[in-house]
């Protein structure tokens, strides 16, 4: 008797520890989402506050001479004015009224 409640107290007691083992491991993971989770906040902060450096660092100027050199690049839209038939729905190209 005294044999099985040994047997038993130490089963208790080895699930109890990796119980406690068990919730520390998710306690350290979910502050390490939460560090990791602050750490991409701020990275999303940094990367704004230098695409509001480059803008204003960017004169309109360079801005139209970017625009107008990919303008050769850009398609341009034909605007057809008839009903746009099943024959038409390929061409992509092509867009009716």
């Amino acid at each position: 008797m005294f044999a099985k409640l040994l047997t038993m107290l130490l089963a208790l007691g080895l699930m109890a520890g990796l119980l406690l083992v068990n919730r520390q491991r998710m306690y350290e993971t979910v502050g390490e989402r939460v560090r990791l989770h602050d750490e991409v906040e701020r990275l999303k902060r940094r990367m704004q506050e230098l695409k509001v450096r480059v803008a204003e660092a960017t004169e309109p100027a360079e801005i139209n001479d970017m625009i107008s050199e990919n303008k050769d690049d850009w398609k341009a839209i034909q605007v057809i004015h008839r009903p746009v038939t099943m024959a038409d729905t390929w061409n992509k190209d092509v867009i009716g009224r």
